[in-house]
Formats: structure tokens, C-alpha cells, sequence
């Protein structure tokens, strides 16, 4: 019974370190080219956007809600939201 609660214990850590868990952050436009799929913020973060995500009409010193995840050494969005 204890190598059977290991042995599940050990698969759960390993399915867990694999998925990846969306973050948050909030800034300040600095550059955004959907051509280049790049959105950089005032503080120098950049992230990647993915072909075929929707954005909204953003502009520099927009104050926005980024959701993205690291994927491979890349924030990847999945989302973002413009302050009005």
C-alpha cells in the first residue's frame, strides 16, 4: 500500500511540473507590433503574441492587465485587458 501511495504521489509531481500556470501583470505600454507579435511595457518586460489572438486597440502608456504563461523562456499572453 505504501509503494502504491508513492507511485501516485511521484506521478502527481510529475504531471505538476509540466503544466504550465498562467501568471499576471500589470504595466504600462511601451511598444506593440501585432505584425512582430511582440508587446513591450515601459519596465522592459516583453511578451509574445500568438498568431490569431484578438487584442484590444492598444496604445503607448495604455495602463493594461496582461494573463500570460512562460513558455519556454517566453511570456506568452493569453489575454489582456486595457484600463479605461
Amino acid at each position: 500500500m505504501h509503494k502504491l501511495l508513492v507511485s501516485l504521489a511521484a506521478a502527481g509531481f510529475s504531471l505538476a511540473a509540466n503544466f504550465a500556470y498562467a501568471e499576471t501583470t500589470v504595466g504600462v505600454v511601451d511598444f506593440y507590433d501585432i505584425e512582430a507579435g511582440i508587446l513591450v511595457l515601459l519596465d522592459g518586460a516583453e511578451f509574445v503574441v500568438p498568431a490569431g489572438l484578438d487584442l484590444p486597440e492598444m496604445e503607448y502608456e495604455d495602463e493594461v492587465t496582461i494573463e500570460f504563461s512562460v513558455n519556454e523562456e517566453e511570456n506568452v499572453i493569453s489575454r489582456v485587458v486595457v484600463k479605461n
